[in-house]
């Protein structure tokens, strides 16, 4: 201190949880008598400079934490791509061999094996749709999946769609309402997203409806430059604690029989809707039925 000059020194330990990490030091070049104010000044600049330091280390420990987590979603993605992909080679194997024997080629089948080998086939068909969601919700989170803009024309993804409707309303029985307005604008969007997003919603319609009907509406809105779409249930509706969660992924709401899965569906309608630059809106009531809403721009950049 001599060496340099200084004449008078005060210093005080910076304390965190009780244990000096430092120490906070005022030097001056004359001779000083530092009084009981300076040296209480001192100590709060410390127990301020103790709290910083703190944040700082509690600050950089979660970084390094959610960098882990980051590095851990990231291979929790790629097992469960690399999985789906290994399922699906002997799931695919299976519906073929059950096509095979449903023709006769094996032989002929009672009508008892028949119904056994559709229910067979049908569970085989949910599970690859299963996998499919999950290689998709991967490619999500990987940012794999881009948006590919092009004129879509909602009668055709509507057209496509009837065979699925057909086929859940015959095995439901559910009535069915179709409300399509005329002279839809064509849109320049993803198409096979949006798609995927009607698909998705209109599936889980039936899953979680017993009796009553399933309506699909679709409605230009020029106001706004959007179409509307509209997927609405008579079907056990959503509770208000559940509704906040249904897009979160592996979230389902009270699983049935009817209602097999993980609950991805709406998780990816959620993700698709984001890259698309749509919007959805839920409104349900339990024992009533849900309607979602999902509104879709007539344009949006590639």
């Amino acid at each position: 201190m001599e060496t340099f000059g200084f004449r008078s020194y005060l210093g005080v330990p910076i304390l965190l949880k009780g244990e000096g990490i430092g120490a906070l030091v005022v030097l001056s070049r004359t001779v000083k008598d530092f009084t009981e104010r300076d040296v209480f000044f001192l100590q709060q600049l410390a127990a301020e400079a103790a709290v910083a330091i703190h944040h700082a280390l509690l600050f950089e420990e979660l970084r390094r934490l959610n960098d882990d987590l980051e590095r851990a979603n990231q291979e929790s993605s790629q097992f469960l791509a690399r999985l789906a992909h290994e399922f699906k080679t002997p799931l695919t194997v299976i519906t073929g061999l059950l096509e095979v024997m449903n023709m006769g080629t094996t032989g002929s089948l009672t009508d008892q094996q028949k119904a056994a080998m559709s229910k067979i086939h049908d569970q085989c068909e949910a599970l690859v749709r299963l996998l499919n969601d999950l290689l998709n919700l991967s490619r999500i989170k990987a940012g794999a999946i881009p948006v590919e803009v092009s004129p879509v024309i909602m009668g055709e993804i509507l057209r496509s769609l009837e065979p699925l409707v057909d086929e859940l309303q015959r095995k439901s029985g559910l009535h069915v309402e179709w409300d399509v307005e005329p002279d839809l604008p064509v849109l320049m969007t993803d198409g096979p997203k949006v798609e995927a997003v009607l698909r998705n919603l209109i599936v889980n319609a039936f899953k979680y409806t017993s009796e009553g009907k399933v309506g699909i509406r679709v409605t230009n809105r020029p106001e706004t430059e959007s179409v509307e779409l509209v997927v609405e249930d008579t079907g056990r509706g959503i509770s208000p604690e559940d509704l906040p969660k249904i897009f979160e992924g592996y979230h389902q709401v009270r699983s049935t029989d009817s209602a097999q899965g993980v609950g991805l569906g709406l998780t990816i309608v959620k993700k698709y809707l984001d890259l698309i630059k749509g919007t959805i809106d839920v409104e349900s009531v339990p024992g009533s039925g849900s309607v979602f809403k999902v509104t879709l721009p007539r344009v949006i950049q590639a």
